[in-house]
């Protein structure tokens, strides 16, 4: 419960919103909420593809789309290179989707929504295009990255020898665009 004086509300209220925003996108709180919003992501994606390549009619699409997945998987984990060549190629692709990261995860499924060839969808492909620059690079920083000071509402964080710098105002901006692609990817669901 808060009590002010009724000429005090505006401003007190203006103050009570700002503390509240600030705690909202504090450094760790969009970290969490970026990575959360990035692992739903990736669930949401894999449902889209699994049930994009139900719907795929033509097996040459088909083949090629697990291809891709071979082909990521190969280049992603080196490490078991000969582990993932005894994989069977012909299983359902929710068997393969996990195998592969959220970067080569949207491509496949940009392209297999192209593959669809759906007018409907045109829109949806076109706005996924930028998932990698807006979602994928800034959970990177966010993820990997060591807070190294915060002067007012400046965040600056280091990955290595690179500095990032996030302030408020790109914290919200970032949320902004996760609730966007969350529309997104529950529009391509329906529709597919």
């Amino acid at each position: 419960m808060y009590c002010y004086n009724r000429a005090d509300l505006p401003n007190s209220l203006i103050h009570l919103i700002e503390v509240r925003l600030k705690k909202l996108l504090d450094l760790n709180q969009m970290r969490g909420l970026y990575l959360a919003a990035v692992a739903d992501f990736d669930h949401f994606i894999d449902n889209i593809i699994h049930t994009t390549f139900d719907k795929m009619e033509c097996e040459n699409l088909k083949e090629e789309a697990v291809g891709h997945i071979f082909n990521n998987v190969l280049s992603f984990h080196e490490k078991q290179v000969e582990k993932i060549k005894k994989l069977s190629k012909d299983g359902h692709i929710n068997t393969y989707t996990d195998l592969i990261s959220s970067n080569p995860k949207i491509t496949l499924l940009i392209k297999m929504l192209n593959d669809l060839d759906d007018e409907q969808l045109y829109a949806h492909i076109e706005s996924l295009s930028k998932y990698t620059e807006d979602i994928i690079v800034p959970r990177n920083k966010l993820a990997h990255s060591m807070e190294v000071e915060c002067k007012q509402g400046k965040y600056i964080l280091k990955n290595s020898s690179r500095e990032s710098e996030f302030t408020l105002d790109d914290f919200l901006t970032l949320r902004h665009k996760v609730l966007d692609y969350k529309d997104t990817f529950e529009s391509i669901g329906k529709f597919i």
